[in-house]
Order: C-alpha cells, then sequence, then structure tokens
C-alpha cells in the first residue's frame, strides 16, 4: 500500500499531530514512550487497507477515520505508544484493524478522561500500522 510523507506537527520530542486529509477523517496525536528515540522514526501516512474497508463491529460497518505507520529502521514498531483523539459523536466503539480483524480498546488500553488531555480520549497501541475508526453502537 502506498505511504505517504505526512506533514505531522511535531508538538515536542515524542508528540507529533497526524492531520485529517479530507472530512472522513480526523486528526489524532500520538505520544511516543520516554525511553524511545524520536529521531529514528518515521511517521508516514497511508490508506485504509481494502481488507479493513469492508469490516464490521457489531453487524455495522466501522467508520475508518485515520491510517497511519510508524517506522524505524525500515520496520513498523512494536512498542506500546499512545494516541489521543476527540471521543466520538453518539454511541461508538473505538476500534483498529490489526490486519486480519477489528479490534475493540478496551480496559487498561482506553482512557476516556486524561487528566493531561481534558475533553480527549487516549488510547494505547502496540501495533505500528493501526487504521482507527468508530464501530457501530
Amino acid at each position: 500500500m502506498p505511504e505517504r510523507a505526512v506533514s505531522a506537527r511535531k508538538e515536542n520530542s515524542r508528540r507529533f499531530s497526524i492531520p485529517a486529509d479530507n472530512a472522513a477523517e480526523r486528526e489524532v496525536m500520538i505520544v511516543l514512550p520516554d525511553e524511545r528515540d524520536p529521531l529514528i522514526h518515521r511517521i508516514v501516512k497511508k490508506d485504509i487497507p481494502q481488507s479493513a474497508r469492508d469490516q464490521l463491529w457489531n453487524g455495522k460497518p466501522v467508520a475508518w477515520f485515520n491510517n497511519f505507520g510508524i517506522r524505524r529502521g525500515g520496520r513498523f514498531v512494536n512498542f506500546a505508544y499512545s494516541v489521543i483523539i476527540d471521543p466520538p459523536d453518539g454511541d461508538h466503539t473505538l476500534v483498529y484493524f490489526d490486519g486480519k480483524s477489528v479490534q475493540p480498546f478496551a480496559g487498561a488500553d482506553l482512557d476516556r478522561s486524561p487528566s493531561d488531555h481534558p475533553g480527549k480520549w487516549r488510547a494505547t497501541l502496540r501495533l505500528g500500522d493501526p487504521p482507527l475508526g468508530w464501530g457501530g453502537g
């Protein structure tokens, strides 16, 4: 799948904002962990893969809103990092596509009221190439 360079806004040495390219997308902030060297990471923007486009959650289509990749040394990363997003409009589940199926964020991997980002949601990912979306409620 073609990748394109992201005009990610670097907020500090660990935070990058991935812009929305159209009205269906949402901006996503990536927060890398402290112990990683952000200078050797490459952030790319990707199209939603065809294998994810027809996926369902609770019997309803997923509304995909962003797909990015974080590479280190040419490979997608596999360490835990955070994404900060605006909450959904309505009763939806935050989901990602792991390459095979739609997975929900739940438990400790989803904070709906992070103290350092009021009004946002924080989700923890361990996948360097995740389409993100809203699953039907």
